[in-house]
């Protein structure tokens, strides 16, 4: 019940995004791009779910973190350098780019840590179903992977083929939720990942 109401605010934000409020603090709030809502449902999300928050904090373990830390990143990457390699050949695979403009702190803070803890809070846990039910297992994955994947739609300019590598990256960071149901595991993956992205991009 309680992911429903979760559903259900973010599928309200999302509404509004697409059709706009009447007010000077639209931009602010309600824009994709911009911290203020995804702030505020993360908020929302701790309060429906702090128990479950806090006793899967208490199980993580610095050696499982630094392992995950190190494949979940390495096996996105590889998996992507041979999309890409079939994809486009003759390019160049590993190309990161990351736009001056886009390395302000609030960039910065979206990238590292509110997209990450946002989307693993609705992408994985929100939208996955964990229980018996297999069938119902398999289609709230699926589901989950081509909401993340959309969502992303900016990112590959509208291009539909674009959005594999981000199927790529949800299949990967889904398999690390699963591992344990942990969410706080695909949360550290997910931070990883975009960390050593922005590294790669800003040093190359």
């Amino acid at each position: 019940m309680k992911k429903l109401l979760f559903l259900l605010a973010v599928i309200i934000w999302k509404g509004i995004t697409i059709h706009g409020i009447p007010s000077s603090y639209a931009k602010f709030l309600m824009s994709y791009h911009e911290l203020g809502a995804k702030l505020l449902l993360l908020f929302f999300f701790v309060l429906l779910f702090y128990r479950y928050l806090l006793d899967r904090l208490k199980e993580l373990k610095v050696l499982s973190l630094i392992k995950i830390g190190l494949l979940a990143p390495t096996a996105i990457i590889l998996s992507t350098v041979i999309f890409n390699l079939i994809a486009f050949p003759g390019e160049r695979s590993m190309i990161f780019h990351y736009p001056p403009s886009q390395r302000s702190l609030p960039f910065l803070l979206g990238a590292l840590v509110v997209g990450p803890l946002f989307e693993e809070m609705f992408y994985r846990y929100t939208l996955i179903y964990t229980g018996r039910k297999k069938w119902l297992r398999i289609l709230t994955t699926l589901c989950s992977l081509l909401w993340f994947s959309m969502a992303h739609i900016v990112n590959a300019n509208g291009k539909i083929f674009l959005l594999i590598p981000y199927f790529i990256i949800g299949f990967w960071l889904t398999i690390v939720y699963l591992r344990n149901k942990n969410l706080w595991e695909s949360v550290f993956a997910h931070i990883a990942y975009n960390s050593l992205v922005v590294l790669l991009a800003i040093i190359r």
